[in-house]
């Protein structure tokens, strides 16, 4: 058999692995490692806490709209039940078709706002990961760390590898409030009435509204 028969391919791993393990020694003694919590950095930063606050407004807003519309299926399923005795049939079955109607409205309404949020979210969110992206690595050149290892991925780290207290730091003070884009405005309503929201009371039945 010929003796240029190239090694099997386990072979040439295992002596890759000998050589690894005998240059880690000296690699790992040179290396610095840090790990930080990107998603806690992202939310203690100045820049990050004026997002959330900017989403937790938004949710209020919508969800005091939910909570009405939440109040209104209640009177009107609790009348329905309440005078279904004494109610003709045909009136009876047209109050429960509306009643599904409406509260078909209120599930696609709820929806339409989560992902609006969601949304919203993302949008206000994407600038403040990607700067942070950049001041891990600034920092990280200018303290030699060979990588820097996010927290979810790691199981167990030492505290004092832990850097996401300085990375806030450095990003409030590469990011300040003068660099911030202005929040998307809040489309909530036309003239303070939100999208879908309950009619006045004038063009409501029994207080239940028409969507």
């Amino acid at each position: 058999m010929s003796s240029n028969r190239p090694a099997p391919p386990w072979r040439v791993s295992a002596l890759a692995a000998v050589a690894l393990a005998a240059l880690a020694p000296a690699v790992y003694a040179q290396a610095r490692f840090a790990v930080v919590d990107l998603n806690r950095a992202v939310l203690e930063s100045a820049e990050g806490q004026r997002a959330n606050n900017y989403v937790k407004t938004l949710w209020k807003r919508r969800q005091e709209e939910l909570d009405f519309r939440q109040k209104a299926l209640k009177l009107m399923r609790d009348d329905m039940i309440r005078t279904q005795a004494t109610t003709p049939e045909a009136t009876q079955r047209a109050r429960t078709e509306e009643y599904q109607r409406q509260f078909l409205t209120y599930q696609q309404i709820a929806f339409e706002y989560q992902d609006d949020l969601a949304q919203r979210e993302a949008k206000v969110t994407k600038r403040i990961y990607t700067n942070m992206q950049t001041v891990i690595s600034t920092l990280s050149a200018r303290q030699n760390y060979t990588a820097v290892f996010e927290r979810q991925g790691v199981v167990y780290s030492v505290p004092s590898l832990e850097i996401t207290d300085q990375v806030v730091r450095a990003y409030n003070q590469q990011y300040p409030s003068s660099t911030w884009p202005p929040l998307p405005a809040d489309d909530f309503g036309d003239g303070g009435v939100a999208p879908g929201a309950p009619p006045s009371s004038s063009s409501t039945d029994g207080g239940v509204p028409r969507g």
